[in-house]
């Protein structure tokens, strides 16, 4: 039960915002420090890319225009 609200908690403040992008207005209220608050068990350098990759680059280059920019121009850049 406790997990559950736990992810109620997690779309809830994804839904305070337009994109993703727009959670990080402060470091202290960065993603990862709200996601750690939740899930104290939480490392970033082992659990964002886990989540990443389970989301897939499509979806989150959808819901994150300035990353998707900034991954094309490092496309763009690969390929020149």
């Amino acid at each position: 039960m406790i997990q559950l609200e736990k992810q109620r908690e997690f779309a809830a403040i994804r839904r305070e915002v337009k994109t993703p992008e727009e959670i990080d207005d402060r470091p202290q209220f960065a993603p990862s420090k709200r996601i750690e608050r939740l899930f104290p068990g939480y490392r970033k350098t082992l659990h964002g890319p886990m989540a990443a990759k389970r989301i897939g680059l499509d979806p989150i280059r959808a819901e994150c225009p300035h990353f998707s920019g900034w991954l094309a121009k490092l496309e763009e850049f690969a390929g020149s």
